[in-house]
């Protein structure tokens, strides 16, 4: 595993994909404020057991079974299995993206979907913070987005311009003074 590489910015970054899930999750509950709908995090948890597709399943799974990928990576101390757990979770949090709709009207489907989706977010985020990798720093200028992988120092020091603003996961710092 090539620490060096995936503190890089490009495609070559073998963490990038797993990246990239996380600014999905992101995503999703920006669009569900653009959308003015809700989410509430116990009614997602009451409604786990109407997660019945199979992708939600595959999901669950991996979810709970990272503790012991954790261990394993570390016991082994080999960050490459870490590596590849999370490259599996990524890689089942897109198809599930892609396959089931996440942003649907029923109020308790919705917030169980975006409640795996935050699960799936938060092991993400815990597992490249073990690797010493960030996640996702989302700057809006006007009415692009642009998306740069920054390690937590980075963060710390950039300061957003003038009429941007530094979304970090759910928070936002914009640059007015």
């Amino acid at each position: 595993f090539d620490l060096e590489l995936a503190r890089k910015h490009t495609n070559d970054n073998p963490v990038y994909y797993e990246q990239y899930a996380h600014a999905r999750v992101a995503s999703l509950f920006r669009q569900l404020e653009e959308k003015q709908l809700g989410y509430n995090r116990a009614s997602g948890d009451a409604a786990r057991d109407k997660l019945t597709h199979e992708a939600e399943q595959d999901l669950m799974t991996l979810l709970l079974s990272f503790p012991e990928t954790v261990s394993a990576a570390a016991k082994a101390r080999s960050p490459q299995i870490l590596v590849n757990g999370l490259r599996e979770l990524a890689a089942t949090f897109h198809s599930y993206y892609n396959a089931v709709p996440i942003l649907v009207e029923d109020d308790a489907i919705r917030s169980a979907r975006l409640y795996l989706c935050k699960a799936v977010k938060q092991v993400l985020a815990n597992g490249l913070a073990v690797l010493g990798l960030a996640t996702t720093l989302v700057l809006r200028a006007l009415d692009s987005e642009l998306v740069f992988f920054v390690s937590p120092s980075e963060i710390a020091q950039k300061q957003p311009a003038a009429g941007q603003q530094i979304r970090i996961g759910g928070l936002v710092e914009d640059g007015s003074v």
